[in-house]
């Protein structure tokens, strides 16, 4: 049932759903049983994770953190948009926690490098209104002016190479 959103190679579909391929086995697990426990709510993935019994979670978690990590397709328009020389406001704080050498150290925190817009604008809005929850819910207060410029600016990062993704 994956693969229906993220695609057997892990890279999302429609820059709604996010790239599983390449991040880490510990965070995939952990997400998976907090959409099944509804401590993560989500109309799409409640129903599929509670589905899923501990056995298939590992082994969904194992295959797309064993994928080769790609950005995703709206990550080379975002590119193309993202202006490198200033990064926007928020964006060091997210990757004191969201880099790839941040996460190596953090396995079940997920690298955003390479995530769709779509996807990571999304996402900060949740997390910006409560409605997903986080431990570290202050540090994901960004001003909704500012969400577009920083999802793109994430999504325009260079996935790490394969050769770094965490199991």
């Amino acid at each position: 049932p994956c693969s229906r959103c993220h695609g057997k190679d892990g890279m999302g579909r429609d820059g709604a759903f996010p790239r599983l391929a390449g991040l880490s086995s510990g965070y995939i697990v952990k997400a998976l049983h907090a959409f099944r426990d509804g401590s993560r709510p989500s109309g799409f993935m409640q129903p599929i994770a509670a589905a899923l019994n501990d056995q298939q979670i590992t082994a969904a978690a194992q295959y797309y953190s064993a994928l080769p990590e790609k950005p995703a397709p709206s990550a080379a328009v975002a590119a193309s948009a993202a202006p490198q020389s200033k990064p926007p406001a928020g964006s060091q704080k997210c990757l004191s926690c969201h880099a790839a050498d941040a996460a190596r150290k953090q396995p079940d925190i997920p690298v955003l490098a390479g995530q769709p817009v779509a996807y990571l604008a999304g996402q900060l809005r949740l997390l910006g209104s409560g409605e997903r929850p986080s431990a570290a819910r202050a540090a994901h207060q960004v001003p909704d002016g500012e969400v577009q410029a920083l999802a793109t600016y994430l999504a325009a990062l260079p996935a790490a190479p394969a050769s770094a993704a965490v199991q």
